[in-house]
């Protein structure tokens, strides 16, 4: 989600408390240095995102969720066949199975 506030704030840390982080969780991790939020400006190369600003998450419930691989896509392919940006964030996607639990009958 679109937190807008960075890891060492209340906010997320609270959400931790209950869900895991699935960049610290993922088997394997693509990007997860870069800044996940670049303001509308276009990057020529990773580079230019590597201020370490995170401010955007995906949490998955410890237990019954297992992340497998977690990328962050940079902003040179954020961008709609027109030219505008598709938001001012870059992209996060995880990879998460869900155990199957039975259901019990009642």
């Amino acid at each position: 989600g679109d937190f807008n506030t960075t890891a060492t704030a209340a906010a997320i840390k609270t959400m931790r408390t209950y869900f895991e982080d699935a960049k610290l969780s993922a088997e394997q991790t693509t990007d997860v240095t870069l800044s996940t939020h670049f303001g509308f400006y276009y990057c020529e190369d990773e580079s230019q995102l590597k201020t370490g600003k995170v401010i955007d998450y995906i949490f998955n419930t410890p237990g019954n969720t297992t992340v497998s691989t977690f990328k962050l896509i940079p902003t040179n392919t954020n961008i709609c066949p027109y030219g505008e940006y598709i938001s001012d964030h870059c992209a996060l996607v995880a990879n998460v199975t869900v155990a199957n639990y039975a259901i019990a009958e009642k």
